[in-house]
């Protein structure tokens, strides 16, 4: 079953698995930084009086926060570009170098069984060989019998 798998397969089969193996580190890496974003520990203050703030100082305390946030976005997002476009880079370095190793050792067993054939057609001309000296050893026994046989007849008939 192993000797019917074809190269194709194999390599479809290596590039799935490496694909899986980058797409499982990407998620590993999203939800680190954001589990790690997401147990920052708060500065809290603690007041034990209401102070209401002013309108303005609120609504620049919204539009201030707005902008950390779309910076921090903006921020995120190039990092992800970054780490997108190194796994690309690093999957199809990896891919290049399981191409190569694959297609050496494709090379190395097609090598290996062409020893193999013409060790198996040696062996084959020297049986064939041996089996055609065998027949003419047996034919020429066979001679020698038959003439072993008539001068013991004639021997006898003397």
């Amino acid at each position: 079953m192993l000797a019917q798998t074809n190269p194709a397969d194999a390599l479809q089969f290596l590039q799935l698995l490496v694909t899986l193996n980058t797409i499982g580190g990407v998620a590993v890496a999203v939800f680190t930084v954001a589990a790690f974003f997401s147990n920052r520990k708060q500065r809290r203050e603690v007041s034990f009086g209401f102070i209401p703030a002013a309108k303005d100082e609120f609504d620049k305390h919204v539009a201030w926060n707005q902008k950390e946030h779309d910076n921090l976005f903006a921020k995120l997002g190039g990092l992800e570009r970054g780490a997108a476009a190194k796994i690309q880079t690093l999957s199809r370095e990896w891919r290049d170098v399981l191409n190569d190793k694959i297609f050496e050792l494709i090379r190395s067993n097609e090598e290996s069984r062409q020893k193999i054939q013409e060790n198996a057609n040696a062996l084959a001309r020297e049986v064939g060989e041996l089996s055609a000296a065998n027949n003419l050893l047996n034919q020429r026994l066979a001679q020698i019998d038959a003439k072993l046989d008539r001068l013991i007849e004639r021997q006898n008939t003397l």
